[in-house]
């Protein structure tokens, strides 16, 4: 019973603390890169164009993921060999997602040439200092796993 409270607590700490973080990553960036009026607003239109395209699709797949789930879900045992229903279904799935991709892809490359050497340089910098902290806590993470009796008392008694 204690365990359980100690650990709602702790869970309950998380989440107020993450209100507290920026949810955007433009919130991450846009300060660093010091972008000029001109870069916001055409940093504006690229994600507003990428969002239009992509919205459709979204829709789409939800379409999708609800038809696959009703297949997998049925009970009767289904056929999934080649031509069958799920297996058309399945490359549906994959042809919708490839091209969010796409548009995903084609919506940075079109941000990257809004951006100086300089800003691009930050982002990386920045992408760097991200990953490195997250091994460093997926080392920790695993370090537990491995001895979790080793771990200090999250309140001590």
């Amino acid at each position: 019973m204690r365990k359980t409270l100690k650990s709602m607590v702790l869970i309950y700490l998380m989440l107020v603390l993450s209100l507290c973080i920026p949810l955007s990553g433009r919130a991450f960036f846009g300060e660093a890169l010091n972008l000029t009026d001109d870069q916001k607003v055409q940093l504006g239109a690229i994600r507003a164009q990428a969002r239009e395209e992509i919205t459709p699709l979204v829709e789409q797949l939800k379409g999708f993921m609800a038809t696959m789930e009703g297949i997998l879900l049925a009970d009767e045992v289904i056929d999934t060999g080649e031509g069958s229903h799920a297996q058309l279904l399945s490359e549906e799935i994959i042809g919708v997602r490839t091209q969010m991709m796409h548009i995903k892809a084609k919506a940075k490359l079109a941000s990257a040439n809004v951006l100086t050497l300089e800003q691009r340089e930050i982002i990386i910098e920045k992408k760097k200092t991200r990953h490195e902290r997250r091994e460093k806590r997926r080392s920790r993470f695993e370090d537990r796993m491995e001895d979790p009796d080793g771990l200090p008392p999250l309140f001590p008694e």
